[in-house]
């Protein structure tokens, strides 16, 4: 899996930020870009999803902060290896849900994950 080379900027204020480097797995488990959809909802952003985002170089998460990248996209086959690294990580449970790959933009396929995976459908699903 390649290197990514990235920054992360704090949330508030002028600080520098140094640039550094990970492979793609650790990137986005430990950066702003999907760290919620990885960690919170333990699903997988399918292939469109991610190069829409890796390819624009930089995400602004508000006060959360923000990250910045060389602009990037990946392959199928980058893809599949991934997925495999992160479904196999024993410290996460994360999923593909390929019921909401149909959704082409970031933000319908983030609206539909958090309809389908986010607390209030995890509380719906116990309480039923």
């Amino acid at each position: 899996m390649n290197d990514i080379k990235f920054k992360i900027y704090p949330g508030m204020g002028p600080q520098e930020a140094h640039w550094q480097h990970a492979p793609l797995d650790e990137f986005l488990l430990n950066t702003p870009v999907f760290i919620y959809e990885l960690k919170m909802f333990g699903v997988i952003p399918p292939l469109h999803i991610l190069n829409e985002k890796f390819i624009t170089g930089n995400h602004d998460a508000g006060m959360g902060g923000a990250c910045e990248w060389r602009s990037f996209q990946l392959t199928p086959e980058d893809y599949n290896e991934l997925v495999e690294s992160l479904v196999t990580n024993p410290e996460y449970e994360i999923i593909e849900d390929k019921e909401l790959w149909v959704h082409k933009t970031f933000q319908k396929w983030h609206g539909k994950l958090m309809s389908k995976h986010g607390p209030r459908a995890r509380k719906k699903t116990l309480t039923s």
